[in-house]
């Protein structure tokens, strides 16, 4: 798991969804980096388990506080394909940055 290799002791790494359909070994991972904390998302597994009115009212009223403002996503500073990893990291250890750093696996460069 490179991104564990290579992340700052103390960091993070946000796991959303399953899109490989690997699931990741987070007990291994904290074994290998205990300093790491290995946080997952999946979005897919609450949208199961809910009703469709459920559904329905909850991103009705998501929508809504876009639509007025008051929820806002910070747009993605940078993105990287994997093979620049080491741009991506030197870029989101600079200080005072705002916005995301992104890799998206399937950008060609």
């Amino acid at each position: 798991m490179l991104i564990t290799s290579i992340s700052d002791s103390g960091g993070t790494v946000l796991n959303i969804g399953l899109m490989s359909g690997v699931q990741m070994n987070r007990a291994q991972i904290h074994q290998q980096h205990p300093n790491i904390r290995v946080k997952p998302f999946w979005l897919k597994r609450w949208v199961e388990d809910i009703s469709n009115t459920q559904w329905h009212k909850t991103f009705g009223i998501v929508f809504e506080l876009v639509k007025s403002g008051k929820l806002t996503i910070q747009a993605p500073r940078t993105r990287f394909s994997l093979r620049e990893y080491e741009k991506a990291i030197n870029e989101a250890q600079q200080s005072g940055h705002i916005g995301k750093v992104i890799f998206e696996p399937f950008l060609l460069r």
